[in-house]
Formats: C-alpha cells, structure tokens, sequence
C-alpha cells in the first residue's frame, strides 16, 4: 500500500493495520481484518477486492483503471487473484505494525 500512500498527497486517505485499526471501524458487520483489506467511505464498508477499487477511485490518475476492474469479467478475475494473495500473504509480503 506504499505506493497509494505516496499517491495520497492531499492526506485525505488514512492508513491503518489491523492491530491499529480505530474501534468505530471494527463496529461495521462482517468486518475480518485477518482475512481482508477494507475500505471505508462515506459509512460504507467494503472488502477485499472491493476495497481496492474504492481506494483506486479516490484518485484521480487511477479511474480509468477502477472501469475496467468494474467489468464483469475483470472482476470476477480479479476476486480470485484477490483471495489467492490474501490467502497467501504471508508467504509473499511481510506486512508489519505502524
């Protein structure tokens, strides 16, 4: 995520690990911050592959890239390689507390 941090430059996107997670977000059904990324915007709450795309259409450069990740077949795509890297996590990134 370093590089949507770097892309964040009017600091209107926060960034938080799953143990630094603020307890209102924990408050929103089904929310597995073991198992998934999230995005939250606007009181909506969104998972996984999802949460990617809310994230890419915060800015600007990167909607023509949330069309595509919208088409049917892109993201059904998309859902799958999602869950293979979150499954495997672990094996490829080392992701570690703020």
């Amino acid at each position: 995520l370093t590089v949507f941090e770097r892309l964040n430059l009017n600091d209107t996107v926060r960034f938080y690990s799953q143990s630094t997670v603020p307890d209102r977000y924990t408050e929103f059904e089904d929310t597995e911050f073991e198992e998934a990324m999230y995005a939250f915007v606007d009181g909506e709450s969104y998972r996984g592959y999802y949460a990617f795309i809310a994230l890419l259409a915060h800015y600007r450069i990167t909607l023509p890239l949330v069309l595509v990740m919208r088409l049917p077949g892109i993201r059904q795509a998309g859902e799958r390689v999602y869950s293979y890297v979150a499954a495997n996590r672990h094996r490829y990134f080392v992701c570690s507390p703020e």
